[in-house]
């Protein structure tokens, strides 16, 4: 997760910005964009870059179940050097109100994008649905084996906009609490291409680098001057965003152990300590709810489905006229991100 390098395609950006009504002395990190426009050439580290490709920003679709596809204007010689131009603002469908900040204004969010010629306006996304799991073999303190014969797991991947259709696979697993990739898949069911959305159709997306545009200003200390890093607040319209890594604090996963020992007191009626739920004792017997896993396991389970451990991302608005390098993956930064 800290490393997203995908293809390794690169895009060599220059950054010119054109800005209606900026005050001349207000600071660079408050100046907004009514248009953008990028200098650019792109190449594929080691690799002929595939013909028929051109760029394009996707935007995440307001109802974030689908990717609307922008293209911009482009002179010059693709994918040698180019200029790439965004003249008006994003799409309605492409605008995002926060709930419970409708007073923030709406805000669109893209990455941009290697596709081909031809595309359409829109790519679905998929998200893993409901796993099922069972039957259990033998369960206790230290965890739950599924014996000789294993455990039976079914695992959706659907179409995010109606959850369906769906891919469903069925697996064995040595575990319950095995990753799908240490089981056995046993067999499938529907159109495996769903499992790849977006990049069905999407060549790669910028993994380092996001374009924001802002339909109002953001004053300093707002909900997106906070998200975006800008201490001097946004103006309204286009900007280039560098995304960055910051180590995680080190007592970001201290609660979590204390919110599971409150979730299993609350649900079975009991006031057991964490040292006793580790234990697997409590009160002189095996605890209660510990079919599935050992409350060490529980932890460690919560802690990776949390990611408290990762290294966070961070967004910081740039403009410069320094080259840029933009990389390009098959990992969508849009979805690891929670403005």
């Amino acid at each position: 997760m800290s490393h997203l390098h995908g293809l390794g395609l690169r895009f060599g950006l220059l950054v010119s910005t054109v800005c209606v009504g900026c005050d001349p002395l207000a600071p660079q990190s408050y100046w907004g964009e009514s248009s953008l426009s990028l200098q650019a050439s792109v190449q594929l580290e080691g690799q002929a870059l595939p013909s028929g490709l051109r760029v394009a920003v996707a935007f995440l679709a307001s109802h974030k179940d689908t990717l609307r596809l922008v293209d911009a204007q482009v002179h010059g010689d693709f994918p040698g050097r180019f200029r790439l131009d965004l003249e008006q603002a994003p799409p309605a469908d492409a605008l995002i109100t926060k709930r419970d900040h409708a007073d923030a204004g709406r805000i669109a969010l893209g990455v941009i994008a290697a596709l081909p010629a031809g595309h359409p306006s829109y790519v679905d996304l998929a998200a893993e649905g409901p796993v099922s799991t069972g039957p259990l073999g033998q369960c206790d303190a230290s965890g739950c084996d599924c014996g000789a014969a294993g455990c039976e797991r079914v695992v959706e991947t659907c179409v995010r906009e109606h959850f369906m259709p769906c891919y469903v696979q069925t697996f064995n697993c040595p575990n319950a609490n095995s990753k799908n990739a240490e089981c056995t898949e046993l067999s499938h069911e529907g159109d495996e291409s769903i499992t790849r959305l977006p990049w069905t159709v999407l060549a790669g997306a910028s993994t380092n680098y996001l374009i924001a545009f802002l339909e109002q200003d953001a004053p300093a200390g707002g909900l997106y001057a906070k998200a975006l890093n800008a201490e001097t607040g946004l103006r309204s319209g286009y900007h280039l965003l560098a995304v960055e890594e910051a180590p995680a604090a080190p007592d970001a996963c201290d609660d979590i152990a204390q919110s599971l020992v409150d979730s299993h007191n609350e649900s079975y009626g009991t006031d057991d300590t964490l040292e006793e739920l580790r234990s697997g004792i409590c009160d002189g017997a095996p605890c209660m709810g510990q079919r599935w896993a050992s409350f060490d396991e529980q932890i460690e389970d919560r802690i990776e489905l949390t990611g408290c451990r990762e290294p966070k991302k961070k967004l910081r608005a740039v403009s410069s006229d320094e080259p840029i390098a933009v990389e390009l993956g098959k990992v969508l930064l849009l979805d690891s991100l929670h403005l």
